[in-house]
């Protein structure tokens, strides 16, 4: 399980789960997810993919 300033990411197996406090909303995606204060970090395929969430 990791944390960001906004999302909340917790991975077992294969599949993680993303979820933001603030809208109530989850996401499922297969593969690694962190998050780091701004920043989330998912895996799609065999590359990664970075995006700063606001």
């Amino acid at each position: 399980m990791t944390a960001g300033d906004r999302l909340v990411a917790y991975t077992t197996g294969d599949l993680s789960l993303v979820h933001d406090p603030e809208t109530g909303v989850t996401l499922k995606q297969r593969g690694l997810v962190l998050a780091a204060g701004p920043w989330l970090l998912w895996q799609e395929g065999d590359a990664y993919r970075l995006a700063r969430v606001k």
